[in-house]
């Protein structure tokens, strides 16, 4: 219904066959950020934007490499990532390599190592998909928590309204690529 496809036009991963993509209300750009690092820099949506792509990727190195990706620069990154697995019950497989994970598995390390770059906005294309009950729970107050910590805006799609219901403060309902609803 057009869901991906918004993520990844908003993403900048691909580019509309026309019209364009204006945040705000259209009458005057807003800046997306104080910041001038970031408020300069939005053509290159990854200074502001991090996007977690439907299918994770994940790099064939143990599942603690694959976390720490993106933060290393950070004094406390060891903390915060083993803190991370903890959080998604993903720590006794830190040594694993991480293209041997399961689905589920897979997806919380992915978006692990997407939360944990701190970044104004997050574009999660169906982020829970592949999580049993339980791993559910653990991963949307995963992100929950992440997104408060960093006072974030978060994006994401979801067949699964419970999941959209538990984190967002507006939900559009999309059909054959046009926003049909929208409800908070």
């Amino acid at each position: 219904s057009g869901k991906s496809t918004l993520l990844r036009l908003s993403a900048g991963i691909e580019k509309p066959d026309s019209g364009t993509i204006v945040c705000g209300d259209g009458l005057e750009p807003e800046p997306l950020s104080h910041e001038p690092s970031i408020a300069a820099s939005l053509d290159a949506p990854s200074a502001w934007l991090a996007y977690m792509p439907q299918k994770p990727y994940l790099f064939s190195r143990s599942v603690y490499a694959n976390a720490i990706l993106g933060i290393t620069e950070q004094k406390d990154h060891r903390d915060l990532a083993l803190k991370a697995l903890e959080s998604l019950d993903l720590i006794a497989l830190q040594n694993k390599n991480a293209k041997t994970l399961s689905g589920g598995e897979a997806q919380r390390l992915a978006l692990l190592r997407t939360l944990l770059v701190r970044k104004p906005f997050y574009l999660l294309d169906e982020p829970f998909s592949a999580q049993d009950p339980g791993h559910l729970s653990l991963s949307e107050r995963y992100t929950r928590d992440r997104i408060h910590t960093f006072g974030a805006t978060l994006f994401f799609t979801t067949h699964h309204l419970p999941s959209a219901e538990h984190l967002a403060d507006v939900i559009l309902n999309m059909e054959d690529g046009r926003i049909v609803t929208v409800s908070s």
